[in-house]
């Protein structure tokens, strides 16, 4: 019997086993698959500082995925069913044979070890790769690599690791990113697809010109178009912080200060370095790239404030200090004053408690315009409550940061007292911001969305300067623009080292959104950021499908509370006189109650949820906030219009060819419809008692108009948009001077001006005569 039932057992093991699809029968797709499946993940790290390092990622990658995560020697016996992250040096013969499938080539000299790809050799102590490829002993898993020259970057980045599952190679030279590109199923770079990075970042500061000589020795190269006075400036706020921490810290040798090298643009920024910030700095380079954009808040000398912290007492033991020196340090917050941010961050509500503050994943899931003043302002409450030599023994690792109820309340005894003065201009603040959006005149904006992820042709480039200036000849007196944020994101794909970090912020970038913002305002526009949240990379508006039950509700407004705490700060930050932060979500904001207990319950959890998603947005953001209905039954059964500030939804309707065809009075009709909707749209604001604006109000494009014949192109037809545009103007000329519509965002507008469009039908407003016709609709708006 013990027999049979071994035998039974093994059948179902070697089954289980076949189930298991290998990487090339689905590519990168099979190996994420997998690794969320599995149920162990293995750290292989030599003993010694690698692999006491590792242990913290080991916690993490525990408690974080729900896997038993363990440290393992090389040559120790393994679980075959766990991933593997390897981190591993030249030493290693089984990675030097690794690193051979990939066409990589090992000189592991004693002296100086080094490695060779495509004839470029890559020396340096901190010259190092990351790969994933699929495990040659645990088929259907990926096998995760950091490879370094020198065993001291692995310690370096050990805290930090992660499984990867996309076949994909980066190699890094001096701490930077130099060559990368996909893997084939063997393992085999794909050679028609690999990027030169260094190629590329060399492209962009070829014409960076070096600065003046300063006395406090600070030197810089900039972008050609940096302006001069913002260049002093900058250099000036970097000496500001860094002796603000030479204050605290120690001894500094100024000769240790690190290069700055200035951006004009967020997209040149981006080109040259992986950040979600305004700034970033290599500790191998020493050195910090930041923006310094026209109408754009800088950094403060941040950057730069972490690494004169480092060059004086090396990496710190808790990655929160870090931020929490180079936040103090810097003294500001995206162009705020840090008590001034801080205070705002206390008084609205926000404030975490000091373990949330100390987690290394903390921003992550909350808004890092949150986490990480907050860090600041805990570093400065440290210093001033325990003074600098307790600081100092925080960041060595020498102490502990006992972090208990008397240390919460301390610091939020303290957090009070500098908030407390700020009160009554913050609340005149409130009281004035929420009319700013339509203060003034009608809210003649355009919809303004970026073609695709380009920083080139997308927001804050130069591209999108020109858009702007194209709109506002054209008479638009507002920039109303969409970006996307991710509630849960996909695994991380390829890991990277000492930089780039998963932060909550729009796929867009905080720093290009910030920007594009910035620079509207600075433009003479008024700005409206419509945010959507997304459920995944690739998926659908949070809150569109079923949440299920009471748990399945609270996760929803935990993730959509989170999401408008973001994007109210980001908000905030940049000026932002209004902020719409939802809508296309009919099933999770309906007030509608059909008699049944469920229903009353589900309503119950939706009253509840909402009221505290809009507490926070409160909290977070002083403008004009509303709701973007994208449709009149979203806008009618919407059970909070009474907490918002403005009544707000997409025009919906829309003729068909064939419609218009054989329709003898084409705009009649349309208008007819038109005006339907805005009458149905004003009795829900007057209801409300709110004013009323229409969102991304437009028409596809690629028809002919009515009596004409279509164009051969569809790119250069003047096509039905013009009509319709043209038709809609009329309709809501007369709806704002007999009713309450306020504002109108025409859409498309793209932050490309070569933009034509995805396809023929796409609804961006291209050159000719649909922009013809925004003209007309603007200046008679």
């Amino acid at each position: 019997m013990t027999s049979t039932r071994s035998s039974i057992a093994l059948l179902f093991l070697c089954a289980a086993c076949s189930r298991v699809q290998r990487a090339g029968e689905g590519g990168g797709a099979v190996l994420m698959r997998n690794l969320l499946r599995v149920q162990a993940v293995e750290i292989v790290a030599d003993a010694g500082p690698v692999q006491e390092a590792c242990r913290a990622a080991a916690d993490r990658i525990a408690r974080e995925r729900g896997v038993s995560c363990r440290v393992l020697s090389p040559g120790e016996p393994g679980d075959p069913r766990a991933a593997r992250i390897v981190l591993t040096g030249p030493w290693d013969p089984a990675a030097v044979l690794r690193l051979g499938i990939l066409g990589v080539q090992v000189d592991a000299n004693a002296q100086r070890p080094s490695f060779t790809f495509r004839r470029a050799q890559f020396a340096g102590r901190s010259d190092a790769l990351t790969a994933v490829i699929e495990d040659p002993d645990r088929p259907g898993l990926p096998l995760t690599i950091y490879y370094a020259n020198g065993a001291g970057i692995l310690e370096r980045c050990a805290p930090d690791v992660e499984p990867g599952w996309k076949p994909w190679v980066r190699i890094y030279r001096a701490g930077a990113r130099a060559l990368e590109g996909p893997l084939a199923a063997d393992g085999s770079i794909v050679e028609n697809r690999l990027v030169d990075v260094d190629a590329v970042r060399a492209r962009e500061l070829a014409a960076y010109v070096a600065g003046p000589a300063r006395p406090d020795g600070i030197q810089s190269r900039a972008a050609p178009d940096v302006d001069p006075a913002l260049r002093d400036a900058y250099l000036d706020a970097v000496a500001r912080a860094r002796a603000e921490t030479v204050r605290w810290a120690g001894t500094f040798d100024a000769q240790k200060t690190p290069g700055i090298v200035l951006h004009a643009e967020a997209a040149c920024l981006a080109a040259c370095v992986q950040t979600s910030g305004l700034s970033a700095w290599n500790p191998v380079r020493n050195e910090v790239q930041a923006l310094v954009a026209r109408g754009v808040p800088h950094d403060s000398g941040l950057a730069a404030a972490r690494a004169v912290a480092e060059a004086i007492l090396g990496p710190p033991a808790a990655a929160w200090l870090a931020d929490g020196a180079a936040v103090h340090g810097a003294g500001a917050w995206w162009g705020t004053g840090l008590t001034d941010w801080i205070a705002w961050l206390r008084l609205g509500g926000l404030a975490p408690g000091v373990a949330a503050l100390v987690d290394p994943q903390a921003a992550e899931t909350n808004s890092p315009h949150l986490i990480r003043p907050l860090r600041g302002a805990l570093f400065r409450f440290l210093l001033e409550s325990r003074g600098e030599g307790a600081v100092r023994a925080l960041w060595t690792g020498d102490s502990k940061l006992a972090v208990d109820t008397e240390l919460d309340r301390a610091f939020t005894a303290w957090l009070d007292d500098l908030a407390g003065p700020h009160r009554a201009a913050f609340e005149s603040r409130r009281a004035t911001r929420r009319a700013s959006l339509l203060a003034d005149s009608f809210l003649s904006a355009v919809g303004i969305e970026e073609p695709g992820r380009s920083a080139r042709r997308g927001l804050a480039s130069a591209a999108y300067r020109e858009t702007l200036a194209e709109a506002r000849a054209l008479g638009a007196k507002a920039a109303a623009l969409t970006c996307f944020v991710v509630a849960e994101r996909d695994p991380v794909d390829v890991p990277v080292l000492l930089e780039g970090e998963r932060l909550l912020e729009p796929v867009e970038s905080d720093a290009r959104v910030f920007a594009g913002l910035c620079q509207a305002r600075e433009s003479g526009m008024r700005t409206l950021l419509l945010p959507h949240l997304l459920t995944a990379p690739a998926g659908t508006l949070a809150g569109t499908g079923p949440q299920g039950d009471e748990n399945g509700w609270r996760r929803f407004f935990d993730a959509y509370t989170r999401f408008v705490v973001h994007v109210g700060l980001l908000s905030e930050l940049a000026g932002v006189d209004g902020l719409a932060i939802g809508g296309g979500m009919p099933g999770a904001t309906s007030g509608r109650d059909d008699g049944r207990a469920a229903s009353a319950r589900i309503l119950g959890w939706r009253r509840e949820g909402w009221t505290r998603v809009l507490r926070a947005v409160r909290g977070a953001f002083s403008g004009a906030i509303t709701w973007t209905a994208d449709s009149r039954i979203e806008a009618a059964d919407l059970l909070f219009w009474s907490d918002l500030d403005v009544v707000a939804c997409d025009l919906e309707t829309e003729l068909e060819d064939r419609e218009i065809t054989l329709d003898p009075k084409p705009g009649t009709t349309l208008e007819k419809r038109i005006s339907g909707q805005l009458f149905a749209l004003e009795l829900i604001a007057k209801k409300s008692g709110k004013p009323l604006i229409l969102t991304q109000a437009g028409f596809r494009s690629g028809a002919p108009r009515p009596g004409e014949a279509r164009d051969a192109r569809f790119a250069d037809d003047p096509g039905l948009q013009a009509f319709e545009i043209d038709v809609l103007s009329r309709a809501v000329r007369t709806a704002r001077e007999a009713g309450s519509l306020r504002g109108i965002v025409l859409w498309r507008w793209s932050t490309d001006p070569a933009d034509r469009g995805v396809n023929g039908r796409d609804r961006v407003l291209r050159p000719g005569a649909a922009r013809d016709a925004v003209a007309r609709a603007l200046a008679g708006l």
